[in-house]
């Protein structure tokens, strides 16, 4: 199972096809609300530093950015190049989300979609871990939780379909996408997943098919909530963000 998904990579070309910004406009909306309601100043005027941890292509900064000064890392390049040109007015660094020192701390810290791929107790442990070094004491985590055990469904299988034109050496290229995905957990012993996703690219009608593999991590809510202690955080608040899904936003400070 690759650990270098390749969406991220030779294929990150598709990520603006794949969605946008506009479908992450509710969320992110509901991350600033729980940070001003947590934070210590609730002034809308005050512009409070939020790190963004496992960024992506920077689909919720488009929106965070309005209200909060946005310092993103995500260990992708291709994914950062996308972010720096939707968002030029945030800050992002290359990253490793288990270990990295930025040499500063943040009103609130965002731990974004891509925690999911903390695959391992130990690995997840070492991004919560760095994620509370770098919240000010009195600061507010904000976490993002799509699939646990007590939501996660066995050969569930998702598609969706884009049509876009994208520039491509100078001409524009009609594209029509189709994104499947199927989630499969060999051993519920362990604490992973495998998520394949195929892609049909149809680039001015001529068909391609790609495949990417991605491992992903899969715990119970104690678990989190036992990882979370162990990072020497205590949660405060935590709700559900989509009642067919049941992804969840999970708010914590320091303990």
């Amino acid at each position: 199972m690759s650990s270098n998904p390749r969406i991220y990579n030779e294929l990150s070309w598709l990520w603006p096809i794949w969605g946008s910004h506009a479908d992450y406009f509710e969320e992110s909306n509901k991350i600033v609300e729980l940070i001003r309601k947590h934070s210590p100043s609730n002034n809308e005027n005050d512009k409070l530093t939020l790190l963004d941890i496992g960024c992506g292509g920077g689909n919720n900064d488009y929106t965070l950015s309005k209200y909060l000064s946005v310092t993103g890392i995500d260990i992708s390049n291709a994914m950062l190049d996308h972010a720096r040109a939707m968002n030029p007015d945030c800050e992002y660094i290359r990253a490793d989300m288990r270990h990295f020192d930025l040499g500063r701390r943040f009103d609130s810290v965002f731990l974004n979609h891509s925690i999911v791929y903390m695959n391992t107790r130990e690995d997840l442990i070492r991004a919560m871990r760095c994620a509370a070094a770098h919240l000010q004491p009195d600061g507010v985590l904000i976490g993002y939780l799509e699939i646990y055990r007590e939501n996660f469904v066995q050969n569930a299988i998702s598609a969706s379909r884009t049509i876009k034109d994208v520039v491509e050496h100078g001409e524009t290229v009609s594209h029509d996408v189709i994104f499947i995905q199927n989630n499969f957990d060999r051993d519920p012993a362990d604490s992973h997943f495998d998520m394949t996703m195929l892609m049909l690219i149809r680039q001015n009608g001529e068909l391609r098919v790609e495949r990417d593999d991605h491992r992903l991590g899969l715990f119970s809510l104690d678990q989190w909530a036992e990882i979370m202690t162990d990072a020497g955080l205590r949660k405060v608040e935590e709700l559900v963000l989509d009642d067919q899904k049941l992804a969840r936003l999970f708010v914590c400070k320091h303990s």
